[in-house]
């Protein structure tokens, strides 16, 4: 297992808890440039076009190396196709929502020049109900502190024993971390998991100001560009319940509800047809990743739902043309 910090630039990184957390736990190599962004082991390069990638954890990719994320697979890609040298500035976090890549698009298009944007949204909980103009900076993690249990209700259980048990061998054994996701189904049903059902998911969603408001915040990152004279491309990423059938089998099972209460592609096309008719330029991707899953791609990981290493070179096939058309025409 490798664990590697390095800063290049005056500032230290803006996110050592989760870096150190995601090295313990995943062994990848996280390099950061003065901006906090990911960076390959060599360091920011020099480059004739640089692109503005904004997201959260599925393009920030801590669970896999830079080379294999679709930030570095783009730059080597678009490197190759274009013949002129590429940089991704990778702003993905994780957690992050639109209302918060607006304001990073704001800031890093006002300090540095860019040829292209592209914002990735994740489909499992990017199409937001509300704006926040202000958002506080992150609270850290709280950790329970055991105790007796007042009564014997479950949820007093939980919260005196249980919880505090979770925090203590989740920052201490891998294995305890390995076999709580691999027992999620069981822990949902419980009542022992923080996920919660995927709202963007359910029929009754449909007629939601959710899919509105998001395309709205889209637009405004979109015109942020362009008062840069910089395209933007937005990329909605599919969860994995609406990919793959296991995951969705997993999701109905553990809370215990009617598979027929889900539209498992009413996040993308409901987003979709909202993002076009705000004259946003969309670059689809369900289709190709429920393809790449039937053909024995894993796109997703079994442990960590996040892109694997596969799931990312499926998505640069998808993004890369898109993304030279437009870097091609720039100067």
């Amino acid at each position: 297992m490798v664990w590697r910090v390095a800063v290049y630039g005056r500032q230290p990184c803006s996110y050592p808890y989760i870096v150190k957390k995601h090295l313990s736990f995943m062994g990848t190599a996280i390099i950061t440039d003065a901006e906090g962004l990911r960076i390959g082991v060599a360091g920011r390069q020099e480059s004739e076009l640089r692109v503005l990638l904004l997201g959260d954890s599925f393009m920030q990719a801590l669970q896999v190396e830079h080379k294999q994320s679709i930030a570095g697979l783009l730059e080597i890609g678009l490197t190759r196709r274009l013949d002129r040298t590429v940089a991704v500035w990778n702003a993905g976090v994780d957690g992050w929502d639109p209302p918060q890549y607006y304001m990073r698009a704001r800031s890093l298009l006002d300090q540095y020049p860019f040829d292209l944007v592209i914002v990735a949204l994740y489909l499992g909980n990017d199409v937001v109900e509300q704006r926040r103009d202000v958002i506080p900076p992150r609270e850290p993690n709280k950790r329970h502190l055991i105790r007796f249990p007042r009564t014997l209700a479950w949820g007093e259980i939980i919260d005196a024993v249980l919880y505090p048990t979770n925090d203590f061998l989740e920052t201490r054994l891998h294995l305890y971390v390995f076999l709580k996701i691999r027992l999620h189904t069981l822990l949902m049903r419980a009542d022992l998991t923080a996920q919660d059902v995927p709202t963007a998911l359910l029929r009754t969603e449909a007629e939601s100001h959710r899919w509105e408001l998001t395309s709205e915040i889209c637009a405004d990152i979109a015109n942020a560009a362009a008062e840069h004279g910089v395209p933007t491309l937005f990329v909605p990423i599919p969860a994995p319940f609406s990919t793959d059938p296991d995951a969705f089998r997993e999701l109905v099972r553990g809370f215990r509800m009617d598979p027929t209460t889900f539209d498992l592609d009413q996040p993308d096309r409901l987003l979709r047809a909202a993002l076009e008719r705000s004259g946003l330029e969309v670059v689809p991707v369900l289709d190709a990743f429920r393809r790449a899953h039937a053909a024995g791609t894993q796109v997703y990981g079994s442990v960590d739902r996040h892109l694997t290493p596969s799931g990312h070179v499926v998505l640069q096939q998808i993004l890369e043309p898109a993304a030279a058309f437009h870097l091609a025409s720039r100067q």
